[in-house]
Formats: C-alpha cells, sequence, structure tokens
C-alpha cells in the first residue's frame, strides 16, 4: 500500500525508480562481463580482438569507476584487461596494469596471484623471451596448484601456456607430452571441438 502522504508516496516512487535502474545497470555490467570473459578465452576463435577490446574496456572502466567495486572484482577486470591488451598487440600497458593490482585484493587466496604471474608469462612470450616466459609459467604453476590442488583440472590447463612456449622454443617432444598429460588430466573440461582441445591437437601432432 502507498503512504497516504504524497510527498512520502513520491519519495517512496523514487526509490523503487533508482532500485529498478541499479538493477538494470548491475544486470548490464554482468553480461558485458561475461561476453568479456569469452571473448577474451576465445580471442582466436572470435577473430575481432577489436570487439574484445571495446567491451573489456567498457566492463574494465565500470569497475575501476566505482568507489564501492569490490578489490577481488576489480582484480578479476584489471586482469581481463591485460590480457586483452596483450592479444591487441599493447604489451607495455598490459604490463603497466598488470604492476598496479593489489596483491591485497586476492585476500586470503594468495595462490590466485598465481593468474597474474601466468599473464607475465603469457608477455614474456609476446615478447619472444621464452626463457623468462617458460620459467615465469613454472612458478605460476605451482602457485595455482598449491590452492587449486594438483590434480584440479584448471591446474592442469595452466600448463598450457608452458606447452606451446617448449614448441616454439623447439622442445618439441617435450611439448608433445605435456600436451597429452594435460588433454587425460584435464578431460573433463574440455570441450571437444573447443579452444583448448584444438591447441591440445597441435602440440600432440608437430
Amino acid at each position: 500500500a502507498l503512504p497516504d502522504d504524497p510527498e512520502a508516496t513520491i519519495a517512496l516512487v523514487f526509490d523503487e525508480l533508482g532500485q529498478i535502474a541499479a538493477d538494470v545497470i548491475s544486470g548490464i555490467v554482468s553480461a558485458l562481463e561475461s561476453i568479456s570473459a569469452f571473448l577474451d578465452r576465445n580471442a582466436d576463435t572470435v577473430g575481432d580482438i577489436a570487439a574484445a577490446l571495446a567491451i573489456t574496456t567498457a566492463v574494465h572502466q565500470q569497475r575501476i569507476g566505482q568507489p564501492n567495486t569490490h578489490p577481488y572484482r576489480r582484480f578479476v577486470a584489471d586482469l581481463d584487461m591485460a590480457a586483452v591488451l596483450r592479444e591487441a598487440g599493447r604489451l607495455d600497458e598490459a604490463n603497466t596494469l598488470l604492476d598496479g593490482i593489489d596483491p591485497k585484493a586476492v585476500g586470503a587466496n594468495a595462490w590466485q596471484l598465481g593468474w597474474v604471474a601466468l599473464e607475465r608469462g603469457r608477455l614474456a612470450a609476446a615478447r619472444g623471451d621464452l626463457a623468462l616466459a617458460l620459467s615465469t609459467f613454472e612458478a605460476a604453476e605451482a602457485q595455482l596448484a598449491s590452492g587449486l590442488g594438483a590434480d584440479h583440472p584448471d591446474a592442469w590447463l595452466a600448463k598450457l601456456d608452458r606447452a606451446a612456449a617448449l614448441a616454439r622454443s623447439g622442445q618439441r617432444r617435450e611439448a608433445a607430452q605435456l600436451a597429452r598429460e594435460i588433454a587425460a588430466r584435464a578431460a573433463p573440461s574440455i570441450a571437444p571441438d573447443g579452444e583448448w582441445a584444438r591447441r591440445l591437437a597441435a602440440l600432440t601432432q608437430r
């Protein structure tokens, strides 16, 4: 029921409209985050890094522009933004963004900083420094495994970048062996026609 006082009624209506607007904006941002994450993971398949960059930038600006954004959500937004910047060839900007990530954002789950280390390894690989990339990937894998558990599928999928770097450095036999291990241990998370399956197949066929 509405209050008898007209002013109270108007205030109540505006409160309701404000909540509706907030819910709509939250829904839009969540949708953009989902699209951004998809494009980040499937940039090669989607084939339009410009679209991925535009959407991820919009989400990132929205997140860092809100003073009440939870530190972990900002952590995720920064990490996604760095990944898309790397895909776009803007390596220095990606590196600067990673440098600005607050380690406290993950709270007690310090192992999640392994995702940052993994992205640093990808940056090193993009610059052609495969030795640095390989050592960084190994450190990232150990950090992630300490939190996820060594047998977790995501802990194994995190090794895919190292397998690719091994192949690029001429260690094709080692790369193929690691790719086969990843395929076996992370099988529940690998869609047969997905990007991970394609990359693993390419590594084992070398």
